[in-house]
């Protein structure tokens, strides 16, 4: 028998689902619940959520501006006086000068709402006041499907005394979708599948000739000619079709715009997860995630990169179930370096997919969170996360391991990570597993997992740590099989830095 060898894990790489589950690495998952990469490329488990505030059920939204969190409510609601979290700002939400904005209305038996705002479906930052405070401009999404956008420019006097105006006069049926660029905001048209754009510096005034405009981008497409949603990429506006990708080079001279490149191939309905992750763009598509990895060569877009437009494959037999794209909602996160993604499910719980994304240290993957509440809608503000669901505004805290479902109920965070088995060289040869060292923090169970190449079952033996093996000697293992894997599971706060297998090769060619 020959001298025994060592698997030693020690940098993860995130789940991946798309090969056979028996490899030659085990760095590779295949569960990863409720985990983290880190930036150190160890495994860790997701920061509990505690709550943060109630908000009123007449808002709608989560998003931030002049350094606040804010949401928005009817200017007929008097909300501004009731349900007011110390860290929210409502601003008031009204199209007339006579008559204040609706109250949010809904039926008495199915809950359904019937009249009023159903969401904020994008918002930005846009100007500053007298005051030199950030104004917000938002797009709201009404009970019967109507987009309608605001500039929340009123005055404090306006919103308490009488009815407000923030409407912004559009001669176009707009989208869910806006972006703001060279002091230019973009927004989707519908009726006629263009992008519309203001005048610069005039967020209200979008007729301006020779200032304000639209990009044809409906004349462009060579497939469906129905816009779904828009991004920034390099300083310029890419627009999402279905079954292509645009993008467009824009300029303070309307005169001046140009398609660079359309891309025909994996586009996308889910207007909300379009993100631009550092040097990309991340995107829901077809069951799965995508992105354009591109640069920018001699005026050429092109597409660049191992797994450009694949980043989504590794987890792809996961997302492929999820179809309710109208409440996907995504974030890129420059504190965590995370691209977070969550669908709400019928049941009013929600899957959040997180892609960690370092460059600088080679380290890239997936892993996810189960969370017991409808996401709406995700926030960075001060390098903290932020997640409203129903009227409940979360907060995640990275130095806590116990959820707050709410104020009576409290839950240490359930996680649990799988590798993918190791077979070495051959899955035939038959080893001998000897000893099993750890280094982690926290309280786990693991499970080492032999996989029997004639009756293809699991057997399964576990222990439980708190703390290190490193230094209370190896545990022995004793068993034989073709390949291993591990299970760890746990509830709290847990990381895994490390782990080592010992092993022998008994024979070649096992049967």
């Amino acid at each position: 028998m020959a001298a025994p060898k060592d698997i030693t894990v020690s940098k993860w790489q995130g789940l991946d689902l798309s090969g056979p589950r028996i490899r030659k690495d085990m760095a590779s998952l295949r569960e990863a619940r409720n985990m983290d990469l880190t930036d150190a490329g160890l495994l860790r488990s997701r920061d509990a959520f505690i709550i943060a505030g109630e908000l009123h059920p007449q808002s709608v939204g989560l998003y931030k501006a002049n350094g606040t969190l804010r949401a928005a409510v009817p200017s007929g609601s008097k909300a501004y006086k009731q349900y007011q979290p110390t860290n929210v700002v409502y601003d008031m939400v009204g199209d007339s000068a006579t008559e204040d904005f609706p109250d949010r209305t809904f039926d008495p038996i199915t809950g359904e709402l019937t009249d009023g705002m159903k969401r904020v479906s994008d918002a930005i930052e846009y100007g500053i006041d007298e005051d030199n405070a950030g104004i917000p401009y938002i797009v709201v999404q009404l009970a019967n499907g109507q987009f309608i956008h605001h500039y929340m420019d009123a005055s404090i006097d306006e919103q308490v005394d009488q009815p407000v105006v923030t409407r912004v006069s559009l001669d176009f049926l707009p989208g869910p979708n806006i972006e703001k660029l060279k002091g230019k905001i973009f927004a989707i048209d519908r009726k006629d599948g263009v992008v519309q754009f203001c005048a610069t510096g005039k967020p209200r005034d979008w007729t301006a000739p020779n200032d304000s405009g639209f990009l044809g981008a409906n004349r462009e497409a060579s497939g469906e000619r129905r816009l779904f949603g828009l991004a920034q990429h390099n300083g310029n506006i890419v627009v999402a079709f279905p079954d292509a990708i645009q993008i467009w080079a824009v300029f303070a001279d309307p005169a001046n715009n140009t398609l660079i490149q359309a891309i025909n191939g994996p586009g996308t309905r889910a207007a909300n997860t379009l993100k631009e992750v550092k040097n990309d763009i991340f995107y829901f598509s077809e069951g799965g995630f995508s992105s354009l990895r591109a640069q920018t060569i001699v005026g050429e877009l092109r597409q660049e990169g191992e797994g450009a437009g694949n980043i989504g494959t590794p987890i792809f037999p996961l997302t492929k179930e999820e179809v309710n794209l109208d409440t996907a909602v995504a974030l890129w996160s420059q504190a965590r370096s995370q691209y977070l993604c969550a669908f709400t499910r019928p049941d009013g719980t929600s899957r959040v997919y997180a892609f960690k994304s370092n460059p600088a240290l080679e380290i890239f993957g997936w892993t996810y969170w189960d969370l017991p509440f409808p996401v709406e809608y995700m926030v960075e503000l001060n390098g903290e996360l932020f997640m409203r669901g129903v009227n409940t505004l979360y907060r995640f805290d990275p130095q806590c391991d116990t959820d707050e479902i709410d104020k009576d109920t409290h839950e240490k965070v359930d996680w649990e990570y799988r590798t993918n088995s190791y077979a070495t060289k051959s899955f035939r040869d038959l080893k001998q597993w000897e000893t099993f060292d750890s280094i982690h923090k926290g309280k786990a169970r693991f499970d080492f997992i032999f996989e029997d190449t004639v009756a293809a079952e699991d057997i399964e033996i576990g222990i439980t740590l708190e703390g290190d093996s490193l230094y209370d000697g190896w545990i022995p293992i004793v068993e034989m099989s073709p390949s291993i894997g591990l299970r760890v599971s746990g509830k709290g706060a847990f990381t895994q830095e490390a782990f080592t297998f010992s092993y022998s090769v008994l024979n070649q060619g096992f049967r």
